[in-house]
């Protein structure tokens, strides 16, 4: 494993570049006969992730993209009892792979590393219950699949490559805050002020989502230069909509957050994803007879992406929970709003007057 202090490192590295610029036209690289290859791909350990089911994947690893590889070949190998290092590089691709072709003579080239230059990233760990983002973690691990090879002419040597991160979370996470809010759904809602036969007797509204997974976020902003304000912790933490306190769609979450939260800005969010098809329970009103009538029908809808109003952290927060703002989740027919009575289907159907009623916006 290679380990790079970052800013000594590539001071370093940039001047022995130089230097060897010079050996290399000296060697007259360009004019070896034939070459070799040195391909692989590129991960990087992004540190833990929470699935769904809310189990963790610890070091779990992604494609490394944009970022250089190096070769590192001893002049020596070139032109016996020189000094320094040849140097060549390749930038991966959005997959991670990357591809170097390396000048080769008759001779095989002896003691060949293939490292990553040092880079910052975004790393997650789970501490206190939650995921927490280290937002600019220093990533100067390199492990290789095959290093210290030897390059011979017209071969490809195959050499992965994994980026590690030492970088730990500093502080302890020891600020437990109570987050509380509601989740609605879009619903049609039966007004008990009106009649049965009347055409107020359901309205478009909206009711709690019971059962249903949410997303928050706590965001600790340090905004001491409000021109460049700097995120220094993102925490995640992912929870469900319960029925309680005879609220239907109510969640309620216990943060842990870090000890120094007091001294930023610390805004939370929460938010849902969009779903898969799920049945809307639809109501249309129809006429016959000078009376109303109100029948409903099941029509497939795709709950769509939602999230709060953000809230911000106060003092207060040391005693009482965080109270988000409800918010309310839209629905979208995956059908032809035409085929739906109500919506695209109105007028006389059947003997009957449907009367059109939208209130979702569905025909938009």
């Amino acid at each position: 494993m290679k380990h790079y202090l970052l800013a000594t490192g590539l001071f370093i590295i940039a001047a022995v570049m130089t230097s060897c610029q010079k050996e290399q036209s000296e060697l007259t690289l360009s004019s070896l006969p034939s070459t070799a290859v040195i391909t692989g791909t590129v991960e990087y350990v992004a540190g833990d992730y929470e699935q769904t089911d809310g189990s963790i994947i610890s070091n779990y690893q992604l494609p490394l993209a944009g970022q250089t590889v190096m070769v590192t070949i001893p002049t020596s190998s070139y032109a016996q009892n020189a000094d320094g290092s040849q140097y060549f590089e390749a930038v991966t691709d959005e997959s991670g792979n990357y591809r170097i072709e390396i000048p080769v003579s008759s001779q095989a080239l002896d003691n060949v590393s293939v490292d990553v230059l040092p880079f910052y990233a975004v790393k997650t760990l789970m501490h206190g219950g939650a995921i927490v983002e280290i937002e600019n973690a220093l990533y100067n691990n390199t492990t290789a699949s095959n290093n210290n090879i030897s390059l011979e002419q017209k071969k490809i040597y195959s050499v992965d490559l994994v980026v590690s991160s030492d970088d730990v979370i500093p502080v302890a996470f020891d600020q437990a805050i109570e987050i509380e809010g509601q989740v609605n759904i879009q619903a049609w809602v039966r007004n008990e002020k009106q009649g049965i036969a009347t055409a107020g007797a359901y309205t478009g509204s909206n009711e709690g989502l019971t059962g249903y997974p949410v997303k928050i976020v706590a965001k600790i902003v340090d905004e001491s230069d409000y021109r460049n304000p700097k995120t220094i912790y993102e925490i995640t933490k992912e929870t469900t909509t319960l029925s309680s306190r005879d609220e239907e769609g109510s969640f309620s979450a216990t943060m842990n957050l870090p000890s120094n939260c007091w001294d930023y800005t610390t805004e939370f969010t929460v938010s849902t994803e969009a779903s898969l098809e799920e049945e809307f329970e639809h109501w249309y009103c129809s006429m016959s007879s000078g009376e109303y009538n109100w029948n409903s029908i099941d029509v497939p809808v795709i709950y769509q992406s939602a999230s709060s109003s953000p809230v911000e952290l106060s003092d207060d927060n040391k005693l009482v929970p965080v109270q988000i703002p409800a918010f309310t989740i839209t629905t979208r027919p995956t059908i032809d709003t035409d085929e739906i009575l109500g919506i695209g289907l109105i007028g006389t159907q059947d003997g009957k007057n449907i009367i059109e009623n939208d209130p979702f916006n569905w025909e938009r």
